[in-house]
């Protein structure tokens, strides 16, 4: 019996030491808006702005300031539509000239991946990658824009609930 308590105490304290995903925020796929804001610190409510701001038929209906290693984002928070669950969310760079570099720390993680040849856009040029992360088989896309002398303007992560 005490051997019992002793494994249920160490358990207890590993799970607390253990966050549930080192690089993410504390949600889980399904939560609903409500779960999300309650769970992430920072977490703020936003207003449904109309179709058109939808992606994937995705709402966009909250975001946070987080952090990706040591890259600062805004993490932001998509919802279905119809059922109002988690479907999917985008880490922003708050600096895009951390984008280069938050490229190479991706790749060093998660390996090659699939990653596009540099495609011309109106403004400039387009590169993304897309993993498979190993610990929960969430579907990821990285994805950056830079003008046409290569300065980065925009980039992103999509990390999105396994297929």
């Amino acid at each position: 019996m005490k051997m019992l308590t002793l494994l249920a105490g160490a358990a207890a304290l590993a799970a607390i030491a253990v966050p549930a995903h080192a690089d993410w925020p504390p949600t889980a796929w399904g939560m609903t808006v409500k779960q999300v804001l309650a769970a992430v610190p920072g977490a703020q409510e936003l207003a449904w702005q109309g179709t058109e701001h939808d992606v994937w038929g995705q709402r966009k209906l909250a975001e946070a300031p987080s952090t990706d290693g040591d890259v600062a984002v805004r993490a932001e928070f998509y919802f279905d539509a119809d059922k109002g669950k988690l479907g999917f969310v985008r880490l922003v760079a708050s600096d895009k000239g951390q984008c280069v570099a938050w490229e190479q720390k991706l790749v060093a993680r998660y390996g090659a991946g699939s990653a596009s040849k540099p495609s011309a856009t109106l403004l400039g040029e387009m590169v993304n990658h897309r993993w498979v992360d190993p610990k929960g088989k969430d579907r990821l896309l990285y994805l950056r824009l830079h003008d046409s002398a290569g300065k980065p303007d925009y980039c992103h992560l999509i990390r999105q609930q396994p297929e």
